[in-house]
């Protein structure tokens, strides 16, 4: 109203299929002349996730979902070139290995100890193909949005969890433990990465 549009042109001018997947904090592009527009339009943030390659969402608010919020408070955490990080052990502790030294593969540990710090109860699994079956099934990348959790696999079955930041242009960006060693965002091109799962939690512990 302010601006003298409406739902669908918003939606149309900014590649957005699906209006119900927009979040606080994201960019809309809006019409140079529109009423109330006094300004220069703001730049195309294009805050969804689809299966055109060309589209891409931006890492909006830092972090569409309070497990986001956790998982960034964690960045930079990282394995020791000598001992172990009491950290990551503490990540392992969430699961049934146990506090394991930082060695032992992470990334499904680092899912786990986010999740609980957020208020969800996780797989307990330091395997990362227990989340293909947690939460609720999100299909595809047509429906995904930042937060969810993606299982990935390589070419040689090498499985691999972590939280969606971003999809565009073949590749995924994810938020994840155990990326070269350490708590960080990585993209992955999936013309050598294969998504088995995307899920998203069902209910709070």
């Amino acid at each position: 109203q302010q601006f003298g549009t409406t739902v669908e042109k918003l939606a149309a001018d900014n590649n957005i299929n699906n209006p119900n997947l927009i979040y606080a904090g994201a960019t809309l592009k809006v019409e140079a002349g529109s009423g109330g527009n006094t300004g220069n339009p703001s730049q195309q943030a294009n805050p969804q996730f689809g299966g055109d390659p060309g589209i891409t969402a931006n890492s909006v608010g830092g972090g569409s979902t309070p497990w986001m919020n956790v998982a960034r408070q964690y960045m930079g955490q990282r394995e020791y070139a000598n001992g172990s990080n009491p950290f990551i052990e503490a990540c392992h502790a969430t699961t049934t290995l146990g506090s394991a030294s930082d060695d032992v593969p992470w990334c499904s540990s680092f899912v786990n100890r986010v999740m609980e710090d957020a208020g969800y109860k996780g797989t307990d699994s330091a395997l990362a193909d227990s989340w293909a079956k947690w939460g609720s099934d999100v299909g595809s990348l047509n429906n995904a949005r930042q937060g969810d959790i993606v299982v990935i696999h390589d070419k040689s079955g090498n499985e691999h969890v972590g939280f969606l930041v971003r999809s565009g242009n073949g590749t995924i960006t994810l938020l994840g433990g155990n990326q070269s060693n350490q708590v960080k965002e990585s993209t992955f091109n999936l013309s050598s990465y294969n998504i088995y799962a995307i899920r998203r939690p069902t209910q709070s512990v």
